[in-house]
């Protein structure tokens, strides 16, 4: 009886923690595997934290495009109390963000975020709330430099089903620029399939994500421009070889194709392997992409 008591007690907490996604994360999982860890630089990732819990992040990226070399060191911890991060680079933008999450409603988050331009660019100011609960998620964005700007989004859904908006509105200009909507339909966390109408009802948008099973993933889209009847389909799969090494590669009806191999060579060591290519468009060649990152 203690046990089933004890149990029921762990899957009221559970129940109660859940939070509604943000409009931004439906169909994220679909997202993340048709985009995530594709690239075509050098890139190198040293993260370290010290006793008290402050991270420190240096990353430095080569384009082998041109060979231009680019860099940011990023530092992020608490100050009383709220998560303050700090980022510099070397184009010679400072950016900080402080996030203010105890501010006495559950599920309320503030943030604020500012930034020099670096190389003669506009400095920008933004300030971002987010609220969710149970069934309701909303969240405002607000450009105040260079120029104001305001993103606002909500969603709602219960059982698996998910509907959402988002619109974004030129202060200056008086006008509404963009606007979404879309209803996504999740079973669990194995798979979810979104449709989506995007940039003011002019891009029907449609995805699917499945976890085939623990190392195999699938996951697929399509676009399709009402305007001027244009499609793209983009297929792609990832596979986990073993624990430490994972296979990611996707492929549209353009003919770009990449994959991204992942292998963890140490506890804390890994190294990534990227290429793609246009196979309608060989004589082009490829490009190739090397990360390598260290994350205690």
């Amino acid at each position: 009886l203690r046990r089933r008591r004890r149990g029921r007690q762990r899957g009221e907490a559970r129940e109660k923690e859940e939070k509604m996604k943000l409009y931004g994360d439906l169909g994220k999982t679909a997202k993340k595997l048709l985009n995530d860890d594709y690239f075509s630089d050098i890139q190198v990732k040293i993260a370290t934290r010290s006793d008290a819990g402050t991270s420190y992040t240096v990353e430095t990226v080569q384009s082998q495009k041109s060979g231009a070399l680019a860099g940011d060191l990023a530092v992020k911890g608490i100050a009383f109390g709220q998560l303050v991060s700090t980022k510099f680079t070397t184009a010679g933008k400072v950016s900080s963000e402080i996030t203010l999450g105890n501010l006495g409603v559950d599920g309320l988050v503030l943030v604020l975020n500012g930034a020099t331009g670096g190389n003669g660019n506009a400095n920008t100011a933004s300030t971002k709330i987010e609220f969710a609960n149970k069934n309701f998620a909303a969240a405002a964005l607000v450009d105040l430099l260079p120029s104001a700007v305001v993103t606002a989004s909500l969603a709602t859904g219960n059982k698996g089903v998910y509907v959402g908006a988002e619109s974004v509105f030129n202060v200056a200009d008086n006008a509404v620029t963009k606007y979404d909507v879309a209803l996504s339909y999740a079973d669990s966390a194995k798979s979810e399939m979104t449709l989506a109408l995007l940039n003011k009802a002019s891009v029907l948008k449609t995805s699917y994500s499945h976890a085939v099973s623990g190392v195999l993933s699938i996951a697929g889209e399509v676009l399709y421009n009402l305007n001027n009847q244009a499609k793209l389909l983009t297929m792609g799969i990832m596979y986990a070889l073993d624990t430490q090494s994972t296979f990611k590669t996707k492929l549209d009806t353009d003919g770009a194709l990449a994959a991204t191999y992942k292998q963890q060579v140490q506890p804390h060591v890994s190294i990534a392997l990227s290429t793609s290519l246009n196979v309608k468009e060989l004589d082009k060649g490829q490009k190739l992409g090397l990360s390598i990152a260290y994350e205690p």
